[in-house]
């Protein structure tokens, strides 16, 4: 799966979890593959699919304006 580094600290701040934005912020590539900086994502504790899962309403992806679908590689 691939996202922002921008995306993704969005989903931090709606799931609250701002206490990890600033290590996010640092240490993450501008864009963040799973697979590529997998790595990296557990070191920092950050899990992409639990950060997108739904929380009891709407998908945080959809509260930030549509879905962040993996890319297709070709």
């Amino acid at each position: 799966m691939r996202i922002t580094r921008n995306e993704l600290v969005a989903l931090l701040r709606v799931a609250g979890r701002h206490d990890e934005i600033g290590r996010a912020q640092q240490r993450l590539p501008d864009r963040v593959d799973s697979e590529r900086h997998g790595g990296l994502l557990d070191e920092l504790g950050l899990d992409l699919h639990e950060l997108l899962r739904p929380t009891g309403g709407p998908n945080l992806s959809d509260r930030l304006g549509g879905p962040l679908a993996p890319e297709s590689s070709g």
